[in-house]
């Protein structure tokens, strides 16, 4: 089993891309007053749709990310993809899924709740 070490970079034409579909996206109508109960808000949605297209900084991510190694293998026809110290990403299709997207230190502080 090889295992060989890669860096995250996700090219810019996908990106504009992706900011170009964001920009053509459809919403539905929704039902006046009925906030959740029948799906994603739609005033929220359209925020989450607006702030992915506008003010996201993938980039940022990407360098965030790439403060860890990260490696590949294949495994059961799958590309695996893990960084030893903080998640495992699993390779699907050629989108990689962080199990975790909030990477926090381990403290050996005890918290009282």
């Amino acid at each position: 089993m090889e295992v060989r070490p890669f860096t995250i970079h996700v090219p810019d034409d996908v990106l504009e891309d992706l900011r170009r579909r964001l920009g053509h996206t459809r919403f539905p109508d929704e039902i006046p007053g009925s906030g959740w109960d029948y799906g994603s808000n739609l005033d929220y949605l359209k925020a989450l749709v607006h702030y992915w297209r506008t003010d996201f900084d993938w980039r940022a991510q990407e360098e965030q990310l790439n403060r860890f190694h990260h490696y590949k293998t294949l495994v059961d026809g799958l590309n695996i993809s893990d960084s030893r110290k903080t998640c495992m990403l699993l390779k699907i299709g050629g989108l990689s899924i962080p199990a975790f997207v909030n990477i926090t230190p381990i403290k050996s502080t005890a918290y009282a709740f």
